[in-house]
C-alpha cells in the first residue's frame, strides 16, 4: 500500500478495493463537487467553497496577452480532461 495509512476515494472504481474510507460515486454534478464528497470524509474538513486562485507572475501576464488576442470576438471552449 505504500505506507499510506489513510486513503479517500469513491466506492466501485478499481482502486475501492484499497481505500480506508470510501463513499459513493455521486452523478449528476460537476467533477468538482463529486470530490467534495471525498473531501467531506476527513473529520475536520472544512470547504471554503470553489474559488480558485491563481497566481501569475509579470512572464505570466503578456504570455496571457498574447494568447487570447488571438482569439478577440471569437467563443473560446477550453477542455481539461481527467487522466483516467
Amino acid at each position: 500500500m505504500a505506507g499510506v495509512p489513510i486513503r479517500y476515494g469513491f466506492q466501485g472504481d478499481l482502486h475501492g478495493a484499497f481505500l480506508t474510507h470510501a463513499t459513493p460515486s455521486p452523478t449528476g454534478m460537476h467533477e468538482t463537487l463529486r470530490y467534495m464528497k471525498v473531501f467531506e470524509q476527513k473529520p475536520g474538513f472544512q470547504p471554503d467553497g470553489l474559488k480558485m486562485n491563481l497566481y501569475p507572475n509579470s512572464g505570466d501576464a503578456g504570455r496571457v496577452a498574447q494568447i487570447t488576442s488571438l482569439f478577440r470576438g471569437r467563443r473560446i471552449v477550453a477542455l481539461a480532461p481527467a487522466g483516467q
